[in-house]
């Protein structure tokens, strides 16, 4: 089954020590739901307006690249409030912008997830996805999950 997946990612970086982290799902919600072009792949659509909410995607501490920006290989982890998740691998990097904003921090970051996980019931998941954030003002907005898979 081919859904899709959006969210707000959040990020912090700590630039003294090369280091960013984050976590899609934490502020607002992690939403999965059948992706609008499974019908022309021929799935069968069970229910097109079935959603799954409350996931979350933790992006573990990865170093990134003085110079260039890029990071790669943190781990990802996967929560639900109401599930047990027993097993979870992933992974994540992307690339920090090279152009400042008005506070002399990168303007732009983007960046992958995939993680593969099961649940305590049997069930399997499976989501991955790309995403970007813009720093304007002191604040970040980001989208994430541009395809996901469950």
């Amino acid at each position: 089954m081919i859904d899709e997946y959006e969210g707000i990612a959040i990020l912090k970086a700590h630039f003294g020590a090369r280091i960013i982290s984050g976590c899609i799902g934490c502020a607002g919600n992690l939403i999965v739901r059948r992706a609008h072009f499974s019908v022309f792949l021929g799935a069968e659509v069970l229910d097109p307006d079935a959603t799954t909410t409350s996931y979350e995607l933790h992006l573990g501490e990865v170093r990134f690249d003085a110079i260039y920006g890029t990071f790669q290989g943190g781990a990802v982890t996967v929560t639900h409030p109401e599930r047990t998740i027993f097993a979870a691998d992933g992974s994540w990097g992307g690339a920090l912008s090279s152009k400042p904003d008005q506070e002399g921090h990168p303007r732009l970051v983007a960046g992958f997830n995939e993680v593969e996980f099961e649940e305590d019931d049997g069930s399997e998941g499976a989501l991955w996805g790309s995403g970007w954030c813009r720093r304007a003002s002191g604040h970040t907005r980001c989208c994430a999950g541009q395809p996901g898979a469950m």
